[in-house]
């Protein structure tokens, strides 16, 4: 019988959990993520329930976010599918602007990291080049790691691998 553990993430650092659909890789993060006492802004794309955390979209005030992180809050955000990308650049913006002022610590994780593009994808990149300077330790979730970008497998000191299907998503041989 197969046990589910809980994956150790390390502050200060950024990790990438990488694995086939429908294996665990997003419910292992969240259950993780949830009994750590951290903050936390995960960058929902899939919409998956986050029982417990604090629900957050566009419409959130962006000072509101702000302060419930500061308060080590765990934040479920729900992007709207068409506008995810520039959503992902927005709360990047807030999130760096804020940590300017004064650093978070808090895990900011994207789940579905390599469907991100244009904006999107150049605010994954900056959290995975500049977040640790602002207190942000990124967890990068991925099913499609040969289309992650390249800057995001550099910064990335841990890896976390669950089941893989086939020999070409033997990643590192690319790289």
């Amino acid at each position: 019988m197969l046990q589910k553990k809980s994956i150790d993430f390390q502050t200060g650092r950024h990790t990438t959990v990488i694995g086939t659909t429908r294996f665990g890789k997003t419910e292992g993060v969240k259950r993780t993520l949830k009994k750590s006492n951290r903050a936390c802004m995960f960058f929902n794309t899939q919409h998956v329930d986050m029982r417990g955390w604090t629900r957050a979209d566009y419409d959130t005030d962006d000072q509101m976010l702000v302060d419930a992180l500061r308060s080590g809050e765990q934040i479920n955000y729900l992007p709207a599918r068409q506008y995810r990308n520039e959503e992902m650049q927005a709360i990047t913006d807030i999130l760096f602007k804020a940590g300017e002022e004064e650093a978070f610590e808090m895990y900011f994780v994207v789940d579905e990291a390599h469907i991100f593009k244009g904006p999107g994808l150049s605010a994954i990149e900056e959290i995975a080049t500049m977040g640790l300077a602002k207190g942000l330790d990124g967890i990068f979730i991925t099913q499609r790691p040969q289309l992650l970008s390249k800057t995001v497998w550099s910064q990335s000191t841990y890896f976390v691998f669950y089941k893989t299907n086939n020999q070409k998503e033997s990643y590192f041989t690319d790289y």
